[in-house]
């Protein structure tokens, strides 16, 4: 492959043609490639067809017309095919955040979660939740405290053979809204993430690269109350609010009875909550003193 660098990423050392913006370096031989080819503009034997994207058993066709189209393979190989619309690091970012990175993961097996996760070092802590509900500001108020990030909004989570659950690490940068930056006192001139209002924030010195079994699931959820309010959730409310957050309900038709299998797995096991409050510094404040004493006091009743 031509000029290709090798990357770690969620556990995979990937060969990529593409400059993958932020993610570590990684080792020699890979377990994955991406490269610039031809890319058909249809699947043969089609199981799952939308408006733009097609999948049968080991493919997966992304077509964004003038832009370019991407070819997933195996679990394998990403076929990229894109015009100068979407080119270099505009390329590389978009690959990190789309559906088409989420099928090669999804084909080799990761759970995919829209959260953010943290680690003292032996478990890790998962946050869920909508867009605006104060993911990245609660992992971000967590490294202050001397926890590292592991992810900070595609949560892969995968099973080992006793049916564990790990989570694991993507790359060392958080997006962070302005008024989070002053409120955690730091540098405010950040290069913008584009077409957003939050800025690209490396986190090198407190980001944890190797993965690490999931101890915790929070679900955050913005509220008028002035009050912050934590609910525990049985194993059977557990699943319907896995769903609701998955990184990309595109592959639900088509891996729905897996999906059922994964989150069975972690609402029998991984201990859930809800949280609800309102979007203020001193609720954030609140919730990280609750969240660690719940941590350390499930990280000594399993020893």
């Amino acid at each position: 492959m031509k000029n290709a660098i090798n990357y770690n990423l969620f556990g995979i050392t990937i060969c990529s043609e593409i400059q993958l913006p932020s993610v570590m370096r990684g080792s020699i031989g890979a377990d994955a490639y991406i490269r610039y080819g031809k890319v058909p503009s249809q699947l043969k034997q089609a199981k799952i067809v939308y408006p733009n994207i097609q999948m049968n058993e080991t493919q997966f066709l992304y077509d964004l017309g003038k832009s370019g189209r991407f070819l997933v393979q195996n679990g394998q190989e990403i076929i990229v095919e894109a015009t100068e619309e979407i080119n270099g690091i505009q390329l590389g970012l978009f690959l990190l955040e789309s559906v088409v990175l989420g099928a090669l993961l999804q084909q080799r097996g990761y759970l995919l979660l829209h959260a953010c996760a943290i680690t003292d070092g032996n478990s890790a802590i998962v946050f869920l939740g909508k867009s605006s509900s104060g993911k990245s500001t609660t992992a971000a108020a967590f490294l202050e405290r001397g926890y590292k990030l592991l992810t900070d909004d595609i949560c892969a989570i995968k099973f080992d053979e006793n049916s564990m659950a790990y989570v694991y690490p993507s790359f060392p940068q958080q997006r962070l809204q302005l008024d989070t930056l002053r409120y955690l006192h730091k540098r405010t001139d950040y290069k913008q993430y584009p077409q957003t209002e939050k800025y690209l924030v490396p986190v090198d010195s407190v980001f944890h690269t190797k993965a690490v079994s999931l101890e915790e699931i929070y679900i955050l959820e913005t509220s008028e109350q002035p009050q912050l309010t934590i609910t525990g959730l049985s194993k059977l409310e557990r699943i319907p609010y896995f769903y609701q957050h998955l990184a990309f309900p595109q592959f639900v038709t088509y891996k729905n009875e897996e999906y059922l299998r994964q989150f069975a797995s972690l609402a029998g096991k991984i201990s859930t909550h809800k949280i609800s409050r309102a979007l203020q510094n001193q609720m954030l404040d609140d919730l990280l003193e609750i969240v660690i004493l719940r941590h350390k006091a499930v990280n000594l009743l399993s020893k």
